[in-house]
């Protein structure tokens, strides 16, 4: 397959617009779905803004700490924003984080709240990662299959690289799978009058610990800066499926419920 999108055609990266547009999207049915997790709209957009920042901060800082050698020449390019770069696991930690730490202030339902962000959160991923699959952001290694993708326009990351793996749709679909089986948990796991349900707060540690396990995946088809043999998207999900798995143990007996109660 070949792509000829040019990434800035829109006077924005591709990327960003379509970030942009799942993130508004997520901020309508979070409006919409405000007062489920015992909020008004007005707090709910008050937290949507405030989590914005949060993520781009977060997104920001791993971003330079990846680059750092860049940075340390250029110090004053840390701040220069509209030059991209935002690693996206800064921008989900430090967003989910401060979504659920300004929604608990608020006294939202937290555990509403949290199943909600994580769907509302996975949407945007696939928002984003769409742009990146178009234009070729995200530079996957050279591959032969016949699913490869070759991006022919000059601005694109990937341009005069082959064909190479769409490691974006890969992470598209893994991620809807993941929104998939999430909800079928949330409803009911098991046959007949044994079945049990996720319990409520409990979806976004799933949706952080199966998305660790897509970017480890993934990051061994990825064009990406190496620290000891892996990239660094890959020692974090290492880091945070490690964090996950150990608390979702100590509180194994209160993972699941029974699917009627």
């Amino acid at each position: 397959m070949t792509l000829d999108f040019n990434p800035t055609a829109l006077g924005l990266p591709l990327t960003t617009l379509l970030t942009l547009v799942g993130g508004l999207g997520g901020l309508a049915w979070t409006l919409r779905r405000a007062p489920a997790f015992d909020l008004t709209r007005a707090y709910a957009y008050t937290i949507a803004l405030r989590t914005t920042l949060w993520a781009i901060l977060g997104g920001r800082v791993l971003h330079v700490i990846d680059f750092a050698d860049f940075y340390a020449d250029v110090p004053f390019q840390v701040f220069y924003l509209w030059n991209g770069g935002l690693s996206a696991w800064g921008v989900l930690i430090a967003g989910a984080a401060g979504a659920l730490w300004h929604a608990r202030r608020r006294g939202a339902s937290l555990a509403r709240f949290a199943d909600h962000l994580a769907l509302a959160g996975m949407a945007v991923v696939v928002a984003g990662r769409l742009g990146d699959l178009l234009a070729g952001e995200r530079v996957g290694t050279a591959m032969s299959l016949p699913w490869a993708i070759t991006y022919t326009n000059a601005s694109s990351s990937s341009f005069d690289l082959g064909a190479t793996h769409p490691v974006a749709a890969y992470e598209m679909l893994l991620v809807g799978v993941m929104v998939v089986a999430l909800v079928v948990a949330k409803r009911q796991i098991g046959v007949g009058q044994i079945g049990v349900r996720l319990r409520s707060g409990w979806a976004i540690g799933l949706a952080f610990a199966g998305y660790s396990v897509a970017r480890f995946a993934i990051g061994f088809v990825t064009v990406e800066r190496t620290h000891l043999g892996l990239g660094l998207s890959q020692w974090i999900a290492l880091v945070v499926f490690a964090v996950i798995a150990w608390y979702a143990f100590a509180r194994r007996d209160r993972i699941l419920a029974h699917a009627d109660s």
